[in-house]
């Protein structure tokens, strides 16, 4: 029996759907019927969504200090590509 190919989601589709959820729009198993989504993948979504929504509040200054953190450490390591 073949494997069927893994289904790759988009950021943009997993936020529509978990904001789907969250607004009571549709019920977890409507969503989970609609899209073909196992109810425990939509929990993992909406409990990664739940946990990264501070950093969308994090000041600018916060996130300029996080990318030049960033931009250091990139210019330390060499490239292996």
């Amino acid at each position: 029996m073949p494997r069927s190919k893994r289904r790759n989601f988009t950021a943009d589709f997993k936020a529509q759907v978990v904001l789907d959820l969250l607004s009571r729009r549709s019920s977890q198993a409507e969503l989970c019927r609609k899209h073909q989504l196992s109810p425990s993948l939509l929990t993992l979504w909406k409990e990664t969504f739940q946990q990264r929504l501070p950093i969308v509040f994090q000041s600018d200054e916060h996130f300029s200090q996080q990318q030049a953190r960033v931009a250091r450490i990139s210019r330390l390591r060499p490239s292996r590509w």
